[in-house]
């Protein structure tokens, strides 16, 4: 150990340093040595190399100028401290503020009043409307169906494919329960009563004819000058007159017979396009196709739907020749040569034949057997369609349908 002297010129031997000499190993083998026995792992020479360290010691301070410190520290106090006079130093002292306190939650009430709940008018209003709400979506969905389903019902209902899925898949008319009641007639006349009694009364029942307003008949025509058979389609009102489709595909053709049989070519195949309308052959055939008791029915159940020509005026013939048959005869006639005749089976009661003037001759359809319809109704299954004493068209039926609500395309 090697002692220095002091640095500021003072003996004061309390700053001291203290070197310490401590022995390392150094490059070994020294420089141009001779290397010993034992190679790289010799121990290192006695000799060694120094390094020197240095620590420095803290200063210990004298317990003489701790004193001087002391009085040193309460002279800086009394001088920074302000003199305090004797009144102040002996009043009691002010406590301190106490700390504020956190403001208290509003009371219930208070709270209720800053929160005012919706009026009860308003309350029932919105429960209301919710209530409301909770229907007006299936009441929508509802009215969409029923407009869809009326849709599809009205743009294929004078299709005879969408008419024959009411038909019995036997073919045979359901036997519905047939309601019996008095049948009153509106005929003036007894004779015409008791011959268009004892027909209606096989026709149908009461209730029925009273409420009947459509028939659908659909089937086939062959004519007689070697023409294909043709597909046969009609609607017929009696408001409305006859809507009929005459053949399929490119031949088909679309005619209107007129409650005043007025017969009109439709051009576009509905009501409501461009018409035509025919010569009075044609329209006599077309005519035959479709006449029935349209002009008794009217009378007879006072429906009131005459046409441009008026009520007809009915008269009673008695017995009259036809298909070689006495039949009981009614002509109804609009003055002149505009007249119908319908002549009844003495046996069945039945309509077995209607005729009408065509010019100088006369246009006759001759009824055959009748079948049921819907087990409510009676029609005949063909006519057979004359032109003075020659036959020039003969219609079968082949499905008939009636109260079907249904109308004409428009």
């Amino acid at each position: 150990m090697k002692n220095f002297p002091p640095t500021d010129g003072s003996d004061d031997s309390q700053n001291e340093e203290i070197i310490y000499e401590e022995v390392v190993g150094g490059p070994f083998p020294p420089k141009g040595g001779r290397i010993p026995p034992m190679g790289r792992f010799a121990p290192p020479p006695f000799g060694g190399y120094v390094i020197e360290e240095e620590i420095i010691e803290e200063i210990e301070e004298d317990p003489t100028e701790s004193g001087d410190s002391e009085n040193a520290k309460q002279q800086e106090t009394s001088v920074s401290e302000p003199k305090v006079s004797a009144e102040k130093a002996n009043a009691p002292k002010e406590r301190p503020a106490p700390p504020r306190a956190a403001p208290k939650p509003k009371p219930y009430k208070a709270f209720n009043a800053a929160v005012k709940p919706a009026p009860k008018n308003d309350y029932d209003k919105i429960h209301r409307e919710k209530k409301t709400s909770k229907f007006i979506l299936p009441l929508v969905a509802l009215l969409i169906v029923a407009g869809l389903g009326g849709g599809i019902y009205y743009s294929f209902k004078d299709s005879v494919y969408f008419a024959s899925i009411f038909a019995p898949e036997d073919g045979k008319a359901a036997q519905k329960p047939v309601k019996n009641g008095a049948l009153t007639l509106h005929f003036l006349s007894g004779d015409i009563d008791k011959v268009a009694g004892a027909f209606y009364s096989k026709l149908s029942n009461p209730i029925t004819l009273e409420n009947l307003r459509d028939i659908i008949v659909t089937g086939s025509i062959n004519f007689s000058d070697g023409e294909p058979p043709k597909n046969f389609y009609c609607i017929k009102r009696y408001d409305s007159g006859a809507f009929i489709k005459v053949g399929s595909g490119k031949d088909e053709k679309t005619y209107h017979v007129a409650k005043d049989n007025t017969v009109y070519l439709l051009e576009e195949g509905r009501m409501g396009g461009k018409k035509t309308q025919l010569e009075s052959d044609k329209a006599a055939l077309l005519r035959a196709l479709t006449e029935w008791d349209d002009i008794l029915f009217q009378s007879a159940f006072a429906l009131d739907q005459y046409d441009k020509r008026g009520k007809p005026k009915l008269d009673y013939l008695g017995e009259r020749d036809f298909d070689g048959k006495k039949m009981e005869t009614i002509v109804a006639s609009y003055g002149g040569p505009d007249k119908t005749t319908f002549y009844f089976d003495k046996d069945s009661g039945m309509l077995k034949g209607i005729a009408f003037p065509l010019g100088s001759e006369e246009m006759r359809i001759s009824m055959g057997d009748y079948g049921d319809a819907d087990g409510v109704y009676r029609f005949p299954t063909s006519r057979k369609i004359y032109l003075g004493n020659k036959k020039i068209a003969e219609l079968n039926t082949s499905f008939v349908s009636v109260n079907r609500g249904l109308f004409f395309p428009m």
